[in-house]
């Protein structure tokens, strides 16, 4: 019965043009190696027994005359018009394995049917771990010592084994970005037995013994030749691929990071001893002293050569040093070499990050720890990497920072000059740990990151509960417990494909204000570590506000600060380890004009912890300079209570200023001390330029105030919504995370009504995208165009953009209380918005039009579905309207031939 079951299915499918070709070549089960040939049997036996039944279907669809064609999506093409949606999915699992079906075929025409036919984990090659074949995953061979002919024998069995799979992808046009894990996977050490036969393969403590003989973690060193000698073999063993079309681009290790190693500005590093991680530090100090004369003057040592230095040594500048030298290591030499040298075996591959969403994501207030991750992606500047992506996850019962976040990431990363992506959507909620996102929240994300240049976001389509309890769901089963979230996705890909923002949209402007950082800083001691990490950790928090999104982070060693400077009115900059070079800048930047909020230092020091002045344009002559050895490893201290003595506008509301270990400045002559300690000695001083800050305020409101202080005194409005300029279009999102419940419902539903602005005169038509019509409110205002009548309810998005067609009439001088929900033109009604109003407001606007005269033109304004309160005749529009109700405005033209009949006229049947 089960037989007959089973061929009454498949002459079904076969009847319906449900495509038994694809299903019996896409044949997948979660058993040990060998099931794919299994399942193959069992495929041709089932169309064996459809084209016994005689319906013919299955030999047509075996010709591929009924077989659905489907076109293999061009990466490179389609990320030059807009960010590419990604799934992650794992081939056979549960489908097989939990749902009980034969095969999984649904599963990819559901790939294709929300998101772009693209898989994260779709194959996965590793050195270690147990091999699962029927999920696409594969061990490779001992590549140090296998000859040739075995691994030549492993490539064949591999891509037999694969063959099914490969084939079924091949029919449904579904490319792979295949997962490597190779040595560094998640902070903990993932090299295989046979690796570990090399000498000194194993990281040691900074005494020289290896990890696992003083109880810490074990971990490979990452400056082994023989590491990169391996991947070498090992992309060298996979590249049969290389000519294979589902083979598209590489994860080329998952989530590498330092996890639990102490990096902080507290206590020792946990590692560095390894003989060649010492060789790689003693360069790094060579590169960055020349001499050791320069390092001894400055670290009270007597070095005779840089080779004498151990990594034990407990002088402050060697620590620091080492500290900054290892935290660049994950990045700075592994990711950068892994990628490189997959593109030099696979040319074509595309390469892809998994990082963490960085080393101070995992900072509390005031504990200098962030550096256990040492994950700095900035240092994939000039990189082979094509994308950079990272695991982007916010806890959201805690601290919402999901635009947050995403400001301060990809804001270091603009400078990169690469796309940015996200491998890992996830949240923390209702007790679970690593959940996908809601669908305004993905929506929101995506619109954001076109600021940003977002080039792949991944459908993340499973869920963990408890304690890393994997159950990996069929494609979007997972997802449907978010509803409406795989038709977002669906709805996302549809709306950037047609607006081809990365065509249309121009260059991204930058925002008016910025916020300098340097990675040089990562371990000044003067702040016991604070200054660059735990500020970059508060920054999340704070830019999760809209009224911070006018803010850019700027980092100095990947940015062009030059450029970026000449666009900006003021810089906010952390004036620690700074190049330079890069005070120079801001020297030119201030005499020119431009404004500066300075977070000074207990001693400032450049890039190299050399003691400098301060610059002659700051407000004072000199710091007190504090002991730099005195203060290394030191815990923060508590902040000390200042005195405001002269209100500034950079202070309003700041009051009792909390500073972190205030210094005291000598003034310049005309300096206002701003703020002093109780005995009067000035800890804050002020010129028309330059605020300097002698400590820093670790109090997240007081630094919200003095933001939004340093707002005002540049003269800069903070945006009430969230506000993407571009050349030509502007995005605005009227995004506020704190304005959700826990179940994702608005608390305050009251929309935001106002204006935004565009550069350039609008000689032009301006269209809003998402809903798809015509903005037919606006005025230019010197070299800019101010759109009217803006109206965005709690999460709603609107995107405008100018097109190259002639000026369409229009209304202008539109109070800021009217929002206007869409508008509509016509023949007879040249211009129709509907619109409601925040007060009760007298209007005083006009019409524009170049194709009609005054005294052809008429207007009236109606309530939806109600009588007009108010009509009138040529360009100037005066009337009244109450706080609450709905509109609509229009004109008309005067001769319209049928206004009697017209449903518009005398049923305001708009809509």
């Amino acid at each position: 019965m089960e037989s007959s079951s089973r061929q009454r299915r498949s002459s079904l499918d076969a009847r319906s043009g449900n495509r038994p070709l694809t299903r019996r070549t896409f044949l997948l089960s979660s058993s040990a190696a060998g099931a794919f040939a299994a399942l193959q049997s069992l495929g041709n036996q089932r169309l064996a027994a459809s084209q016994r039944k005689g319906s013919g279907s299955a030999a047509a669809l075996d010709s591929g005359s009924v077989r659905r064609v489907h076109a293999r999506l061009n990466w490179h093409e389609t990320l030059r018009r807009r960010p590419i949606f990604t799934v992650d999915y794992w081939p056979g699992v549960p489908a097989v394995e939990h749902e009980g079906r034969p095969e999984i075929s649904w599963d990819l025409e559901h790939i294709r049917a929300y998101a772009d036919p693209v898989g994260l984990r779709t194959m996965q090659f590793v050195l270690a771990g147990d091999p699962h074949s029927a999920m696409g995953a594969f061990r490779v061979p001992n590549l140090l010592d296998s000859s040739d002919a075995e691994i030549a024998a492993w490539q064949k069995a591999t891509k037999a084994k694969l063959e099914p799979l490969l084939k079924s992808y091949g029919s449904a046009a579904l490319q792979s970005v295949l997962l490597t894990q190779a040595f560094q996977n998640s902070g903990g050490d993932t090299s295989p037995e046979w690796y570990r036969s090399a000498k000194d393969w194993e990281e040691c403590d900074l005494e020289g013994r290896p990890l696992s003989q003083v109880g810490g973690r074990v971990m490979a060193c990452m400056l082994h030749p023989k590491m990169y000698e391996v991947l070498h073999r090992f992309w060298k063993a996979i590249s049969f691929l290389k000519d294979e079309p589902v083979l598209l681009g590489a994860c080329v290790d998952n989530e590498p990071n330092l996890e639990g190693r102490n990096l902080s500005s507290v206590g020792l590093p946990q590692f560095g001893g390894n003989p060649h991680t010492l060789r790689a530090f003693r360069q790094f100090l060579e590169r960055t002293y020349g001499r050791i004369d320069e390092l001894n003057q400055l670290a009270g040592t007597r070095f005779r050569s840089f080779d004498q230095i151990q990594v034990s040594d407990p002088n402050w500048l060697v620590l620091t040093l080492l500290r900054r030298f290892l935290s660049t290591i994950v990045i700075g030499e592994y990711q950068r070499q892994a990628a490189a040298i997959a593109k030099q075996h696979i040319p074509n591959l595309v390469t892809v990050t998994r990082l963490v969403s960085g080393y101070w994501r995992n900072t509390p207030q005031g504990q200098p720890r962030a550096e256990q991750l040492g994950v700095e992606a900035t240092l994939l500047k000039d990189s082979q990497v094509d994308v950079i992506a990272w695991s982007q996850w916010w806890q959201s019962d805690e601290q919402p920072e999901l635009l947050g976040q995403l400001q301060v990431t990809a804001g270091l990363l603009r400078g990169v000059g690469k796309p940015v992506g996200v491998t890992e959507p996830m949240v923390g909620r209702w007790g679970i740990s690593h959940m996908g996102w809601r669908p305004h929240e993905v929506q929101h994300f995506a619109y954001r990151g076109l600021y940003y240049r977002l080039g792949m976001f991944n459908v993340h389509s499973w869920d963990r509960s408890g304690f890393w309890a994997n159950y990996n769901e069929p494609f979007g089963m997972a997802l449907s417990q978010r509803p409406g979230y795989l038709k977002a996705i669906r709805e996302l890909r549809d709306e950037l494909d047609w607006m081809a923002p990365y065509e249309t949209f121009g260059k991204p402007l930058m925002p008016p204000l910025r916020i300098l950082v340097s990675r040089n800083a990562r371990h000044f001691p003067g702040m016991g570590g604070y200054l660059y990490q735990n500020w970059l950790r508060q920054l999340c928090g704070i830019m999760e506000d809209a009224e911070f999104s006018h803010y850019e982070i700027l980092e100095e060693q990947t940015n062009d600060l030059s450029t970026a400077l000449k666009s900006c009115k003021g810089v906010v900059v952390v004036d620690a380890c700074l190049d330079p070079a890069t005070r120079s800048l801001l020297q030119n930047f201030a005499q020119e004009g431009g404004r500066l909020l300075v977070i000074g230092a207990p001693s400032l020091v450049d890039s190299h912890y050399r003691q400098t002045s301060p610059q002659a344009s700051y407000p004072i002559s000199a710091v007190e300079h504090a002991d730099l050895s005195a203060i290394e490893g030191k815990e923060v201290p508590r902040p000390v209570q200042c005195v405001v003595r002269n209100p500034h506008p950079v202070w309003a509301g700041v009051d009792p200023l909390q500073l972190c270990r205030p210094t005291t400045l000598t003034l310049r002559p005309g300096a206002l001390p701003v703020a002093v300690l109780g005995d009067g000695t000035p800890v804050v001083a002020a010129n028309d330029q330059v605020v300097y800050l002698g400590g820093f305020p670790l109090d997240i409101a007081q630094q919200k105030k003095l933001l939004a202080g340093f707002s005002r005194w540049c003269g800069v409005v903070p945006p009430e919504v969230v506000v993407s300029t571009f050349e030509n279009a502007v995005v605005a999102q009227h995004w506020n995370s704190r304005n959700l419940r826990y179940d994702g419902t608005v608390i305050d539903k009251t929309p935001w009504v106002g204006t935004l602005r565009m550069p350039g005169p609008a000689s032009c038509q301006i269209r809003e995208l998402r809903r798809d019509h015509p903005w037919l409110a606006y005025h230019a205002e010197g070299a800019e165009t101010v759109l009217e009548g803006i109206r965005l309810d709690p999460l709603e998005i609107r995107v405008f953009r100018k097109e190259k067609a002639a000026e369409l009439p229009h209304f202008e001088g539109l109070p800021e209380s009217l929002g206007f929900a869409f508008w509509w033109r016509g023949q007879m009604h040249p211009a129709t918005g509907r619109f409601s109003s925040k007060t009760d407001t007298k209007v005083q606007a006009r019409f524009v039009s170049s194709k009609h005269r005054a005294a052809e033109v008429g207007w009236y304004v109606c309530e939806v579905a109600g009588k007009r309160v108010a009509e009138g005749k040529g360009f100037e529009i005066r009337f009244e309207v109450a706080a609450g109700k709905e509109y609509y405005l229009t004109t008309l033209l005067l001769d319209h031939p049928n206004q009697q009949g017209c449903p518009l006229c005398q049923r305001s049947a708009f809509e």
